[in-house]
């Protein structure tokens, strides 16, 4: 490990553990995850792969605020190849839905929010569009 297993614990992310952070100004945090999955299910045929090839480009996903600031979790997703079917895929995580660039968890805090203030506050606080807050109000309103 990297010296950053309590950070990893606190922040909760399964199968991911943490291999640093950065600042970002006063009020912004990066923080760098890797992936510890050992095998991932083929989106294709369903089945399971412990053939990892490499990793794809960094992706930064919008999470909770961390220490009070804004924070992102970076990862490089690990790519798998499957033994069924051949294909090249991307691990997939749980605490993210695919296309997505939020956590599920902040997802729900968005909507969460927009249940007791306006949407425009919580855009102006969060740092997002008055359009993404209502999306996320949206989405999350139509699985309830």
């Amino acid at each position: 490990m990297t010296g950053y297993e309590i950070l990893s614990e606190l922040l909760g992310l399964s199968r991911m553990y943490v291999t640093g952070y950065t600042l970002q100004g006063v009020d912004e945090i990066i923080v760098q995850i890797e992936s510890v999955s050992p095998a991932a299910v083929c989106p294709a045929c369903q089945s399971l792969s412990t053939e990892c090839r490499d990793h794809n480009e960094a992706v930064r996903v919008r999470d909770l605020p961390l220490w009070q600031r804004r924070c992102w979790v970076e990862y490089r997703p690990q790519r798998f190849t499957c033994p069924q079917c051949g294909k090249l895929f991307n691990e997939r995580v749980a605490w993210r839905n695919v296309g997505f660039t939020y956590t599920i968890r902040y997802e729900q805090y968005v909507y969460e929010r927009t249940r007791r203030d306006t949407i425009a506050s919580i855009a102006r606080d969060e740092g997002l569009s008055e359009e993404i807050v209502q999306d996320l109000f949206v989405r999350w309103a139509q699985k309830k």
